[in-house]
This record gives C-alpha cells, structure tokens and sequence, in this order.
C-alpha cells in the first residue's frame, strides 16, 4: 500500500490574499479557500484529475468569471471567488470511478462565511459540456447532492469548513487499489472530540467484506466540527448507494458501528502494551436495512481523545488518532 501525506499546513482563516487577487487595492480573505485547495491538491497527489473548474480569472470583481475543462485552481487563491467549482475524478478503483463537484458560496470574498454544496456522481465527469458556466456546476446523469440542495441553477448552500480561527490540516489517503482520502482541520491546540474542524473522506471497504455489486465505499461529511462517537454512530455523516447493482442505486445516510464492543477509558492491552482498537462496520437501521462492510481506513480507538496524537498499531506511531477515530499515519509527531 502507498500512502501518500499532506502533513501539518497551518491554516489561518481570517488570511488576506496578495492585492493581485483582490481589487487591486486590499486583498480579499482567503482562509477557507486554503483548505479546500489543499484537498483537491491532495486528490490529485493521489491520481485524480480535475476536469473542470471555474475562478476569477480577470478584472477585480468578487465572484467567478471563467471555467475551463482543466484545473484553474493553481493556487490556494483561486477558489475563494464566490461561485467557483472543482469537479474532479477519482482514479477507477476495483471498476468503479467516482466524480466529486465542490462548489462555494456565492457570497464572495470579502464575505467570512464558508457554504458549499457538494455533489457525486459515476456516470460521467464534470464538464462545461454538462451546462457548466463560471457561476453554475455542471450536471451529470444519476449525481447526488451531498451538502446543500437546490438547483445548480439555484443552489442553496449548507456550512462546511470553519470560517473562523486557526486550524491544522491533515491530509492522507492510499494510491493503490482500493485507494481512499481523508482530509481533516483541527484546531493548533487540539480540541474535545466534535469541536470545531473539518472532516471529509471517502472510505473504501475491505475486500471481501461487502456483497459483490454492492457499492463499495463509504463518503463522509462533516459540517464544522471533528468526529464524534455520538455523529458517528447514527445515520447524519456517512453515505453510500445502498441497492445491488450501481445502476439505480438509492443514496442512503449510514452509520458506523462497533464489531464488538467500542473500546472505552481502558488501560493498554496487557499482552501487547497498545491502547484497544475494534474494527468498524458501516450499517442501515432503515429501510433498506443493509450491512455494508468493513471500514479499510478507520478503527474505532479507547479512549477516544483530543486531537492530535499517535497510537501503534501494527509499527510505531502508525496511527493518527482524532476522537473516538484512528487512521493511517507514517510514524511522525503530528503538529
């Protein structure tokens, strides 16, 4: 397996943009767009591709005046334009390629507020060609909003990223079949598990531990805040398609659920000196009631903890550790 790192970014979100990317006077605040930057720079390092985008590519005004069928997202200024877009694709893993499109509120700079509206889609990628224009997404047959709701053509936007404040970000995720990312914010100091952040990522499930044809891997929001046992155990976070077959498939809400006990305030293993992990199911309570598999990046960690820190799982140091979660790590002190 390669995993691949972007490790201890220090995000400022109340950041100030050079004069060239503001009206040519003051410079516009740019903070939430950093971290949205660094996540489509983080799918790329892994072997997406972004096939459209839009951003202000002239003149001094607030919103997006331009998209292309190429990335314009060069720099971690260019997606602060109120009504910029990323669509990306995801590298085909175990058959399937998945599309994310990203949008940002239509407020513009010099506004604090971080909305977005996020969607998925299998079909086809984004592209101008889907009725894409500097403002408006583009539509792709079969899609699903995630974040937000509306009309590409009227959208409506939900809360995201923090808008405010200092923040660390970590980014992870595997280039080998059946790959996965992870993005996350977290305050300097760390926080409570659930406080204020960022969290989004897209978990492949273990070979073998999903029904052939079933869609194979989980994507998981969340608004403002790091992950917590109490979100994370009821249908709010994590969603897949949830029928047989990918044609059709229902996108449903799921839930992660302990195999076996969830590890409490318990003392290390006594035969290992490690902290306890158990393994993480993603299920349904309603209709349809399905099991969906095994998580492949996350196990549930005792006891759940601030943020940051690292456990031993396997080698020393191979888990980063946010809340009640832990994940692949690569041995280092985290920021």
């Amino acid at each position: 397996m390669s995993l691949v790192l972007t490790k201890n970014i220090a995000i400022d979100c109340a950041a100030i943009s050079p004069v060239g990317y503001g009206d040519g006077v003051s410079g516009f605040q740019y903070g939430q767009s950093h971290y949205l930057w660094l996540w489509k720079e983080l799918l790329v390092s892994l072997g997406a591709t972004v096939t459209v985008s839009s951003t202000r590519t002239s003149g001094t005004g607030t919103a997006a005046n331009a998209a292309a069928n190429s990335d314009q997202w060069t720099t971690k200024y260019h997606p602060m334009y109120g009504s910029s877009y990323v669509g990306i694709r995801l590298p085909t893993m175990r058959g399937v390629t998945r599309r994310l499109c990203v949008q940002v509120d239509a407020a513009g700079p010099p506004s604090t507020g971080f909305n977005a509206r996020v969607k998925i889609a299998w079909s086809a990628d984004y592209t101008t060609s889907g009725g894409g224009t500097a403002t408006q997404v583009p539509a792709v047959s079969g899609e699903e909003i995630v974040l937000g709701g509306g009309t590409d053509a009227s959208p409506t936007f939900a809360a995201w990223g923090p808008n405010t404040g200092s923040y660390i970000f970590q980014g992870l995720g595997y280039t080998d079949s059946p790959g996965g990312f992870v993005a996350l914010l977290y305050p300097p100091a760390g926080s409570a598990s659930g406080g204020s952040g960022w969290f989004f990522a897209l978990d492949p499930l273990e070979d073998s531990s999903y029904e052939t044809g079933c869609d194979d891997a989980v994507l998981i929001s969340y608004a403002q805040a790091t992950p917590d046992a109490g979100s994370l155990v009821t249908e709010s976070s994590c969603f897949a398609r949830s029928r047989l077959g990918l044609s059709g498939a229902a996108w449903s809400a799921l839930k992660m659920l302990a195999v076996g006990s969830l590890p409490g305030n318990a003392a290390a293993e006594p035969r290992t000196g490690k902290k306890p992990t158990a393994r993480i199911r993603y299920a349904r309570d309603t209709s349809p009631a399905d099991s969906f598999g095994v998580s492949r990046l996350f196990r549930w960690f005792g006891p759940a903890s601030s943020v940051p820190r690292t456990g031993t799982l396997l080698t020393t140091k191979d888990k980063l550790i946010i809340g009640p979660l832990c994940m692949p790590w690569d041995g280092t002190e985290p920021a």
